[in-house]
């Protein structure tokens, strides 16, 4: 199953002006307000232009808690140059601009 990640921000200036060869911000027409603070709202797409958010890293400690994994497992390594860590970082790095 797919997930697309929402966010909302105060910054004015066009987030597609950040899009690159696997994350692309595309500005909602009609967002729905339930849960989002700021006036401009952007689904955040990964890999491909309007596609879903599942190639970013996502850790979601419940969810780990529930299946047993709370921590790096040695049968899992990850590399630095993974996409989906890449794609996060890359993430982390233009919300932290905003």
């Amino acid at each position: 199953m797919c997930y697309i990640l929402i966010i909302s921000t105060d910054f004015p200036k066009d987030l597609a002006f950040y899009n690159s060869d696997n994350l692309f911000f595309e500005k909602m027409q009609t967002p729905s307000k339930v849960n989002l603070k700021y006036p401009y709202c952007y689904e955040v797409a990964t890999m491909a232009p309007n596609s879903c958010s599942c190639h970013l890293r996502i850790f979601e400690q419940n969810l780990a808690q529930d299946i047993g994994f709370c921590e790096l497992q040695d049968w899992l390594e990850e590399k630095d140059n993974d996409e989906n860590i890449l794609n996060t970082r890359l993430l982390f790095k233009i919300i932290k601009i905003l």
